[in-house]
């Protein structure tokens, strides 16, 4: 993983308030997927991952996958479309960027444009926190990938090549384990894609789903 070998710091950018209050109580109030600044964020997501799972490299997907595990697409497509709502309404999100040794005597200038009204802060971090496997707080990282539909189409296709060309090793999973991994991945998908639009914030989510 490229932050890792290179050490990158991340930065949180919030409201000076804000910050104080995470210093005071050590605590990071995470926010509610509903409550976001852009709540279409993760319809983005959800909206590329349907029209990619539609679309022609969707069907080999689904056939690469059923050609292992039989009717097993199927079987994903009822859980996954059973936690979408939850997804929308019932995930928190802590936002952070990547931040580069340039950027620390200004920041990012482009992240200051929300803190036009009132004073922003950023908060520079290690990165220690975010990389390191953890179940404590069953809270998960990620990078958020910046993708059109056709992108997000793509990388379905290129997942569809690595079942195709693995299948022998995949035969031998656990069928369950199999639907969880690929559950997850539709999930983070969701919960972590943007407009390539905010490519410049070079993102990464904290994401907390408490029914999950």
């Amino acid at each position: 993983m490229y932050v890792k070998s290179k050490g990158t710091r991340f930065v949180h950018y919030t409201h000076a308030d804000a910050a104080m209050n995470i210093l005071r109580t050590k605590q990071v109030w995470m926010r509610k997927t509903s409550c976001m600044d852009d709540f279409m964020e993760v319809q983005h997501g959800l909206e590329c991952l349907l029209a990619a799972y539609g679309s022609s490299q969707g069907d080999r997907f689904k056939s690469a996958l059923d050609g292992i595990f039989p009717n097993i697409s199927g079987e994903i497509e009822q859980l996954f479309n059973g936690w979408i709502p939850h997804f929308q309404i019932d995930t928190y999100i802590t936002c952070v960027s990547e931040h580069a040794d340039a950027e620390d005597t200004f920041g990012r200038l482009s992240m200051w444009r929300t803190y036009k009204d009132a004073p922003g802060v950023a908060l520079v971090l290690n990165n220690k926190a975010f990389l390191s496997p953890s179940n404590a707080l069953k809270a998960y990282t990620s990078p958020v990938s910046y993708l059109t539909n056709d992108a997000f189409c793509s990388e379905l296709g290129k997942i569809a090549d690595s079942i195709e060309s693995d299948s022998a090793f995949l035969s031998k999973q656990d069928r369950q384990a199999i639907v969880g991994y690929v559950f997850n991945a539709f999930k983070f998908a969701v919960l972590c894609s943007k407009h390539p639009g905010f490519h410049e914030e070079r993102e990464w989510r904290v994401v907390y789903s408490p029914r999950l």
